[in-house]
């Protein structure tokens, strides 16, 4: 399905968006997803909206792309409330200015490696934001809202693979070369198995606050990342605060207001519902209830429940 560069205030809703049925899905060997899967939708014109759309057994998710390094492409781009289920490259793209992404969910990414690959298969993330064309034209005013990101949960297809050679998984969110400003990254929850499962490079004059990012089981690592953009330029001007991880690197942003964050490190069965079984609902009693600040903080969460004083730290408001 592609919105093309013509198509402008259109709406694709409430639809199912397959490669193949789930039977069909669940016979394919690595080279079948290769040639047998693609993209789900691909927005490239304006002000168009993808809601609630479930999208299984493809390549990529949901795609707002750039047409020009000026940056012009799927601006004013709408993708909200889908599922991606059953993929193997990315679930959501933004490569453009002022797209928002809110309450979807991604989960079961598998390691598919198409061949002549095999050294360095491809980058894959839950949310990805990148320009490839060269330029350092920033891309402003992102808002990453209350989705859900889950490598794997479930039955899975039983000829491929979720790691190769045991790695090559899944990324959580992740916006690469920079520069990138004024964006909101608010009531996340990703859950994946490597270590960049919130990577941001360049990031500047935003607001992370109030995610939730651990590992996701069996895996031991995973980090808020807030780094240099590609040409080494610290990031500068943004907000911290709230969020609720296995483990913070931020040092590269100095001058970054950083409060009311929790490292959790292994401490899952402390603060969630059901760690093993990613139910990362707040836990009664636990530390991160009645722990935030409301400064800067979202007025729902990830559920879309209200949030009351004392707001809590992480995605889910107990």
């Amino acid at each position: 399905m592609q919105f093309d560069s013509g198509a402008t205030n259109d709406i694709l809703q409430n639809s199912q968006v397959r490669a193949a049925s789930d039977a069909a899905a669940d016979t394919w060997y690595n080279n079948d997803w290769v040639n047998r899967s693609g993209t789900g939708i691909v927005v490239i014109g304006s002000n168009n909206q993808v809601l609630n759309n479930q999208i299984r057994n493809v390549r990529n998710g949901v795609m707002l792309e750039r047409t020009s390094t000026a940056g012009a492409g799927a601006t004013g781009g709408v993708v909200r409330g889908n599922s991606v289920n059953h993929f193997w490259e990315d679930a959501y793209r933004c490569k453009v200015s002022g797209c928002l992404v809110e309450y979807n969910s991604a989960v079961n990414s598998y390691a598919v490696v198409p061949p002549g690959t095999e050294a360095d298969p491809p980058h894959r993330d839950m949310f990805q934001s990148y320009r490839g064309d060269g330029s350092f034209t920033p891309v402003t005013n992102v808002v990453l809202r209350g989705n859900v990101f889950i490598s794997r949960m479930g039955t899975r297809y039983s000829k491929i693979p979720f790691q190769y050679n045991g790695k090559y998984t899944i990324q959580g969110l992740g916006a690469f070369d920079g520069p990138y400003s004024n964006w909101t990254i608010e009531n996340n929850v990703v859950q994946v198995e490597v270590g960049l499962a919130m990577g941001l490079y360049g990031m500047n004059n935003s607001r992370i606050v109030n995610n939730t990012v651990v590992p996701r089981y069996p895996a031991v690592d995973s980090e808020i990342r807030l780094t240099n953009q590609k040409d080494g330029t610290p990031p500068t001007g943004d907000i911290v605060r709230n969020n609720l991880a296995h483990s913070f690197n931020t040092a590269a942003a100095a001058d970054a207001q950083h409060s009311n964050n929790i490292t959790v490190g292994t401490s899952y069965s402390t603060y969630f519902v059901n760690y093993q079984s990613a139910d990362l609902h707040l836990k009664a009693g636990n530390p991160a209830i009645g722990a935030a600040t409301n400064r800067d903080a979202p007025t729902i969460d990830a559920d879309r429940k209200a949030r009351s004083a004392p707001y809590d730290v992480g995605a889910y408001e107990f």
